[in-house]
């Protein structure tokens, strides 16, 4: 019998632990080979054939290592997991290495991979550090108006392709369906955004490239600014696009001490638009109806608590308190309200995450969001 969702309790411990307990699952079912075992059924616990999605892959693989990356067996593991995906998936090309399955070039897939590589410690990261070449074919994609428009062709078997992100959706030739890409869009960023994060760490150090840190950072910036201005995502309300956005705005704080008086400025009214920016997605999300399944649910809660994580870092630079505090006030209770239905979903046994209640099939991907939905509600609600 299942237990009324308003009557779970909520603790950072409850919630860490659930966190915990998903990260054993996707350890559970990382392979020897370095691939994931993508579904279970939680009635029997044996594996579901399926499409295997390499975004998630890699993804699955920085939520694994954010929980247990301190553990030297874990590191290991997903060494594996890394060099399987970049043997299967990676493809180098004039303008740098990108990622293609299927004939199809998987754009989100850099971000995602961007995000694993910096979880893994230096004994365990590749021993040639492929991260340049993954930034340099995101730069060489035109960007117009922060928009990042992509035309692949790089071998026969892939097919021609334009992204259009103003669109939110994937213009594909001879496809009629489009396909959501903010989410795309944000893993993309939040990638580069934690490449950048890590270059300007080594500003300083022997072998250190402050041109090419500007030249990321004044890339992401513009793109950052320019789909702000065009107010993108507030329909879906991405958690990668927040996510994005909060680490920008951490890395801005860190190096206006590093700048100009004039620059620093426009540093803080560009951050000042960002935080506004946020503040839009965030209402987005509240104001979407709410859907009882794990994915919704779990990328609901991960876009609120980095809305929260934001606000808490810069609120006394924000105008309209009130307004402020009465949106963080009903992101909390929506995460708390989410929290409690992703508890009570969480198969006890495995600690992996199903579907919905009415669908028993275990995913990394759904288990990937809700472990970075729990992790970030421990801090951001947690008692």
């Amino acid at each position: 019998m299942r237990t009324d969702s308003a009557t779970i309790e909520l603790s950072t411990r409850r919630l860490l632990g659930a966190a915990e307990r998903g990260a054993g699952y996707l350890l559970q079912n990382l392979q020897p080979t370095g691939r994931f075992v993508a579904r279970r059924d939680a009635r029997t616990g044996l594996p579901v054939t399926g499409s295997y999605d390499p975004t998630q892959h890699f993804a699955a693989l920085w939520a694994l290592l954010d929980v247990r990356g301190h553990e030297p067996a874990v590191q290991a593991a997903a060494a594996e997991g890394v060099r399987w995906a970049f043997d299967r998936y990676y493809l180098p090309t004039a303008q740098g290495g990108a990622f293609g399955t299927n004939g199809w070039l998987v754009t989100g897939c850099s971000g995602a991979a961007l995000l694993a590589l910096d979880e893994l410690t230096p004994e365990r990261a590749p021993a040639v550090d492929l991260r340049p070449e993954i930034v340099d074919f995101l730069l060489a994609q035109q960007i117009t108006e922060g928009v990042l428009r992509y035309d692949f062709q790089h071998r026969v078997a892939l097919r021609p392709f334009t992204l259009d992100l103003s669109r939110d959706e994937v213009a594909v030739h001879s496809q009629t369906a489009p396909q959501r890409s903010s989410s795309a869009t944000g893993t993309i960023l939040s990638g580069l955004v934690t490449y950048v994060s890590t270059l300007a760490d080594s500003l300083g150090q022997d072998g250190a490239d402050p041109a090419r840190f500007a030249l990321i950072y004044e890339a992401v910036g513009n793109a950052l600014a320019a789909l702000c201005a065009r107010n993108y995502g507030v329909r879906q309300g991405p958690p990668w696009m927040l996510y994005a956005i909060r680490r920008y705005a951490e890395l801005v704080d860190r190096l206006l001490v590093a700048i100009g008086q004039a620059d620093a400025d426009l540093a803080r009214e560009s951050r000042g638009d960002l935080l506004n920016w946020a503040g839009r997605l965030a209402t987005g999300v509240l104001a979407a109806t709410r859907d009882p399944r794990c994915a919704p649910t779990a990328r609901r809660v991960e876009a609120q608590v980095q809305f929260l994580d934001l606000y808490d870092s810069c609120a006394d630079e924000l105008t309209d308190q009130w307004r402020w505090r009465e949106l963080t006030d009903s992101a909390r209770r929506q995460v708390e309200q989410d929290c409690a239905l992703l508890l009570e979903l969480q198969d006890p046994e495995s600690g992996g995450f199903p579907g919905s209640a009415d669908d028993p099939i275990m995913q990394i991907g759904h288990t990937q969001h809700a472990i970075s939905a729990l992790l970030g509600a421990a801090y951001a609600i947690g008692g």
